[in-house]
């Protein structure tokens, strides 16, 4: 995949969780809070923090296979 295209899309998750934040969706990890801390990308990894509970969990699926099919 293309840099660009892969910062690109980076770009739409970063919103999408963020949305999830402002929506009450998604919950920080207990220590990730203070700095309001979802996740962290590298060069080929994605490490996303959040609560772990059901709901969160859901959301937090639902949000990634909508990003998978390109229905934002």
């Amino acid at each position: 995949m293309s840099p660009y295209l892969f910062v690109l899309f980076m770009e739409v998750f970063f919103g999408l969780m963020g949305r999830l934040i402002r929506e009450s969706y998604l919950r920080f990890q207990g220590r990730c809070e203070r700095e309001q801390l979802t996740h962290l990308c590298f060069i080929d990894d994605l490490m996303i923090f959040c609560h772990a509970e059901v709901r969160t969990i859901f959301w937090l699926k639902t949000t990634l296979i909508k990003l998978e099919s390109s229905r934002v």
